[in-house]
C-alpha cells in the first residue's frame, strides 16, 4: 500500500515556503524537499533529524484521527531514533 504524506513550513533561511513529501512503499520510506521557487524534488541523504521529527508529528496526527496505520508511525519512529533522537514508541499503541 502507497500512502504519502505532505505538509510546509516557512524556511525562515530562504526566506520562503519549504515543501515536503513522505511516500511509503512496502517497508521504505521516500522523503523529497523542495522550495516553491525551484522546480526540482530533492532526496536529503542522510535525511535530517528534524525532517524526520516533522514526519513522525505529521503522522502523529493522522494516527489520532484514524488516517494512517500504527505500524507507520512505529517506523517512522525508529528513523527518528536511528538519526540520534528519542524514540517516542515502542511496542505499545499508546502514542
Amino acid at each position: 500500500m502507497r500512502q504519502s504524506h505532505e505538509w510546509h513550513e516557512l524556511d525562515e533561511a530562504a526566506g520562503e515556503r519549504r515543501f515536503y513529501r513522505a511516500r511509503k512503499f512496502g517497508k521504505t520510506w521516500e522523503i523529497k524537499t523542495t522550495l516553491k521557487s525551484e522546480e526540482d524534488w530533492h532526496h536529503p541523504d542522510p535525511v535530517p533529524l528534524p525532517m524526520l521529527e516533522a514526519l513522525r508529528v505529521q503522522l502523529e496526527n493522522k494516527y489520532s484521527r484514524r488516517r494512517v496505520p500504527w505500524e507507520h508511525l512505529q517506523s517512522v519512529d525508529r528513523m527518528v531514533a536511528a538519526a540520534g533522537g528519542l524514540a517516542k514508541y515502542q511496542d505499545n499503541k499508546t502514542p
